[in-house]
């Protein structure tokens, strides 16, 4: 990538605005995805120029000239910026999602259904990254783009893209179901196991396994607001995840999906199923052997916590004391102070020794 880029700006040194338009603006292109392909990794620098050179670009493509150049330079200038959102830039989101509408006025579904799709695809994961951090409005836009995609994206004609379009659609309801919207929910779980259909573990084990993770999130979240059968479905799937991701060929992944075994199995410890709550602690202890306090202190505070939660309902008053005690240590530690918060006032509402 890095040798591509030292080529790209090398031609533009001879190939300029001037002297060539036409070759000037691809080669901007060009340059811009290399940078934006290196930017993914992780180097908001390399995307901040990426974005630079997809907007020079537009200096030449501009919409009366090349309308079909323009639009694509403008997804390319949407992806960028949205990556750089996803990393916790909202005005960067705004701007990709401002992007993205843009080239959907010469992307319409008539004229280039293909371009049309895409960009609503990447319109839609846009906002509902925005929609993540409580933006309600964002997340039903979110959910209508990628409704409007199921339009035209069928399992029929495209399976693997209407399975991913399933799964950013059943992604975006859980936010929001997760708010309080139990319907909201329900679809997402049904739209998660559409996409299952198709996503499954031999054609796609790691795809299928973290749809499955994801229908196990919508499932628990329903089965926090009391259906037991949700929380059982729950943990099945969050079962069927683990024979994909394992500790060795993803401790992090595995680690994570113990946690939410833990979560599911602890709610219905909670309602009094002692065999469940043994399950949780196993499961929680597993995680912790991946999240450790060195290696990442806010997973093993949230992971200690919850273990501590356990205890208290096995009625361990000891042990729940202690793994409450470390955990508000470490949320100290990293300075988050909401759950530093709860942990002291989980510690004072346990019995005395």
């Amino acid at each position: 990538l890095q040798r591509a880029i030292n080529a790209f700006e090398d031609v533009l040194t001879l190939v300029t605005r001037e002297s060539n338009p036409a070759g000037w603006a691809v080669t901007q292109n060009n340059l811009g995805g290399a940078l934006f392909r290196l930017g993914e990794r992780v180097d908001d620098a390399a995307l901040q120029r990426a974005i630079k050179a997809f907007e020079a670009a537009l200096t030449v493509l501009t919409r009366n000239s090349n309308p079909a150049g323009w639009a694509r330079t403008q997804v390319n200038i949407g992806a960028a910026l949205a990556t750089l959102g996803a990393r916790g830039d909202d005005q960067a989101l705004q701007r990709a999602i401002k992007a993205f509408e843009a080239a959907l006025t010469v992307f319409t579904r008539d004229r280039d259904p293909a371009g049309w799709a895409g960009t609503q695809v990447n319109l839609g994961a846009a906002l509902a990254t925005l929609g993540e951090r409580g933006d309600d409005q964002a997340l039903q836009r979110a959910i209508t783009a990628f409704e409007d995609v199921l339009t035209l994206v069928t399992r029929e004609s495209n399976p693997a893209g209407w399975a991913a379009t399933q799964v950013n659609l059943g992604n975006a309801l859980l936010r929001l179901g997760a708010r309080g919207d139990d319907q909201a929910l329900q679809r997402a779980i049904k739209a998660l196991e559409d996409a299952l259909t198709v996503r499954t573990r031999d054609r796609d084990p790691a795809g299928w396994a973290q749809t499955q993770t994801n229908l196990g999130n919508a499932l628990f979240r329903l089965g926090e607001r009391g259906d037991d059968q949700a929380l059982q479905r729950a943990i099945k799937a969050y079962e069927a995840a683990l024979t994909v991701r394992t500790r060795d060929r993803d401790p992090a992944g595995w680690a994570a999906t113990q946690g939410n075994l833990g979560n599911a199995l602890l709610r219905l410890g909670e309602r009094g199923d002692d065999q469940a709550l043994q399950r949780a602690i196993k499961a929680y202890e597993a995680a912790l052997t991946v999240l450790t306090r060195e290696r990442d202190p806010a997973g093993w505070a949230d992971t200690t916590y919850n273990l501590a939660f356990a205890y208290r309902a096995q009625g361990k008053i000891a042990e729940a004391r202690a793994s409450a005690k470390a955990a508000l240590a470490a949320f100290r530690q990293v300075n988050n102070a909401y759950w530093a918060a709860q942990a002291e006032a989980f510690l004072a509402k346990l019995p005395p020794q």
